[in-house]
């Protein structure tokens, strides 16, 4: 069919395409004011991918890709049931007489009632990651802007817990497996040093609970070497604050040659 069989045929039904399109665009302008008006409110959120390894502390190598699809998977976390549902707790939704009547009309009061409230945030909530970085938008339209803006922030709140919460859990799992390894090794370390303290004593290298006598003695002239060397640092200062020279004061200058001979 060429082109000019083509306009010669929309001359001839130019009135029934002209009558078609004024009712398709009559209809949809009657169903536009029929309908309530509905309100959108979006929050967007930066989704951070750590390149270091959380237990070990070293770099993690990333391959091409990952970026994009850990943004996926971030997205697919806010369109859970489990961040729906924290978010319509933090908003008290099961506690409100509104959605409880909705609730017994629609499903006659069988199912799980918090169930079916995340059902319905979910089907009015927009989730747009961006191509060209790592933010992700979410949009939630409803009748009452009030409403859309605060389930918005409430999806943002309820997403960032569950992030949380999924890093805690494996972090309290690996603190619990690290403290009963630690508890097993610090058993094993007592019953060692319970086993070489008997040996000792059958082998008579210790007297009983006192400390060794050698060690005793030696931290003994430790404290008494200390105190004699300060004491010389004082008597030369004095001697020093008098202008008194070192040759007219022989005993302090004795003294302070001996304490260096013997350090």
């Amino acid at each position: 069919m060429t082109l000019e069989q083509v306009m010669a045929a929309l001359k001839a039904r130019w009135t029934v395409a002209a009558l078609v399109t004024g009712t398709v665009v009559a209809a949809v302008v009657l169903v536009s004011l029929a309908l309530p008006p509905r309100y959108e409110a979006s929050a967007a959120v930066a989704i951070e991918m750590s390149s270091t390894d959380p237990i070990g502390g070293q770099a993690v190598f990333k391959p091409a890709g990952a970026v994009s699809t850990h943004v996926a998977t971030q997205a697919d976390i806010i369109r859970s049931e489990e961040v729906a549902l924290g978010a319509a707790r933090s908003l008290g939704l099961e506690q409100d007489p509104k959605w409880l009547a909705r609730w017994q009309s629609d499903t006659g009061g069988r199912g799980d009632f918090e169930a079916w409230i995340a059902a319905q945030l979910l089907r009015h909530l927009d989730v747009r990651p961006s191509r060209d970085s790592n933010v992700v938008t979410l949009a939630f339209s409803s009748a009452d802007p009030q409403f859309s803006a605060a389930v918005a922030n409430a999806f943002v709140k309820a997403y960032i817990a569950a992030t949380l919460q999924m890093q805690v859990v494996p972090a309290r799992r690996f603190n619990a497996f690290f403290a009963e390894r630690a508890k097993l090794l610090r058993d094993a370390l007592e019953q060692a040093r319970a086993r070489l303290s008997a040996y000792e004593k059958e082998q008579g290298l210790t007297v009983g609970n006192e400390p060794d006598v050698e060690s005793g003695r030696l931290a003994e002239l430790t404290s008494q070497l200390v105190t004699l060397q300060d004491s010389a640092a004082e008597a030369a200062s004095r001697c020093e604050s008098t202008s008194v020279a070192s040759t007219w004061c022989p005993r302090c200058a004795s003294s302070v040659n001996r304490m260096r001979s013997a350090t």
